[in-house]
């Protein structure tokens, strides 16, 4: 029986080797018992937290799927069955593991289409990338990716609580179509390739390190598109800063030594993931972290930023989100110098200005009601313009007055004298 991640396969047992109906349901509930442990061995991995909802199965989201052809193994008693239709590559050690990035092809069915399909699939996806334990994809299809091996292709049977639950996932506008809340699901995937763990072996050269990573920061950038048209934007934000991370620390400082071209690929496939980044701090009305996204380019040193027309704007579209109509000003002026007639841009133009417009209104209310409030009651009158002219007079003739009556004092004083000193005499 293989292992993955330590554990048993948990498969169904044929009812040709179960004599009574007693056996059959003590096997049933051996296989439950078994399930559970499996969880809670998983509960106790921080990284595997998104193979199993809440950590335990509910009675409730248990359906007994009838499923056409022999194979089907059940990864989670009445909730998660699946088969192998083609074997894949490999030995035992070849299923992945958590941590790992995968390459998958998959499309999604509501299980009321089953088996006749005579409706296109509500989801297709074609070589995307995912790494196992992250929690982006459904946890049925990580409990199904880990038990298949490279090549390999895979159906999957689940209930609503291992796919999209409650919320569903809301469709693309005429790309796909939405699922429905508590849609139980069927799905058939392919696992097209199975990268080595980050911690094995680098390929040789600068070059074959540069490309890969390039090649996997574009895979996370598609994912994070997927995600920000759906709407789910804090799995966008992750898709774009672990492409952006991974890229800077494998091969960023390996620029020197690639091609003019292929140097260019890589630093406009981080631009791009800087300015969409963005995009969502801006959708989730961030302008702070948006910011902080698209000056990570310039910091890098990538003369490109400069001159790139969404990275301008969406730093305008920040800096108006934090009401600096300088600034918002300033990178507009940069996005309309690339992109004279731009509408985006134009359009941000009159968003600026009403912007401005309301502060304004809303400066001179706040001063209005400041002064309404001031209390008056000991607030001295001011005098009229006569009495405030004689009181000006008053003080400018006063020294000279002062003057003239001290020497008046003088000349009296000095006669007083004189008329005492002849009278003595």
């Amino acid at each position: 029986m293989p292992l993955v991640d330590g554990h048993e396969v948990v498969r169904s047992t044929d009812d040709s080797d179960i004599d009574t109906d007693e056996e059959k349901e003590k096997q049933k509930e051996r296989e439950k018992l078994k399930a559970k442990e499996e969880i809670d061995t998983h509960g106790a991995q921080e990284v595997d937290d998104s193979a199993h909802p809440d950590a335990q199965l509910k009675e409730a989201d248990c359906v007994d799927f009838v499923l056409e052809g022999d194979g089907w193994t059940e990864l989670m008693p009445e909730a998660v069955k699946m088969r192998t239709v083609t074997e894949g590559s490999g030995n035992e050690d070849s299923y992945p593991a958590v941590k790992q990035y995968i390459i998958v092809s998959y499309e999604v069915w509501p299980m009321t289409a089953y088996p006749e399909f005579s409706s296109p699939p509500l989801r297709s996806y074609r070589n995307v990338l995912h790494k196992l334990g992250e929690g982006e994809a459904i946890p049925a299809l990580e409990l199904t990716w880990r038990h298949t091996k490279p090549g390999g292709v895979s159906e999957v049977a689940c209930v609503a609580r291992f796919a999209w639950g409650p919320q569903g996932s809301k469709g693309i506008p005429k790309q796909d179509e939405d699922i429905p809340a508590d849609c139980h699901l069927f799905i058939r995937t392919t696992l097209n390739e199975v990268l080595p763990l980050d911690d094995g072996p680098r390929p040789d050269g600068g070059v074959a390190v540069w490309t890969e990573a390039v090649r996997l920061m574009s895979l996370r950038k598609i994912s994070g598109n997927d995600h920000f048209k759906r709407g789910v934007h804090d799995k966008a934000i992750k898709c774009y800063e672990q492409g952006m991370a991974d890229f800077l620390k494998e091969a960023f400082d390996l620029r020197a030594e690639v091609q003019a071209d292929q140097k260019k690929i890589g630093e406009d496939m981080l631009v791009d993931c800087a300015s969409n980044l963005a995009a969502c701090h801006i959708e989730l009305k961030d302008g702070e972290k948006a910011m902080m996204a698209l000056t990570l380019p310039v910091e890098c040193g990538i003369a490109s930023a400069t001159n790139n027309l969404k990275l301008h704007y969406r730093a305008a579209k920040a800096q108006l989100l934090l009401s600096n109509f300088k600034e918002c000003e300033q990178c507009l002026n940069d996005a309309c110098r690339l992109a004279p007639n731009d509408a985006d841009c134009v359009r941000l133009q009159g968003q600026l200005q009403r912007a401005k417009a309301k502060h304004a209104r809303e400066r001179k209310k706040m001063g209005s009601k400041l002064v309404n409030n001031v209390d008056w009651s000991d607030t001295k009158l001011e005098p009229s313009w006569p009495v405030k002219f004689a009181t000006g007079i008053g003080k400018a003739t006063f020294p000279y007055f002062r003057g003239a009556f001290l020497g008046v004092g003088v000349v009296l004083v000095a006669g007083a004298v004189g008329v005492v000193l002849n009278y003595l005499g």
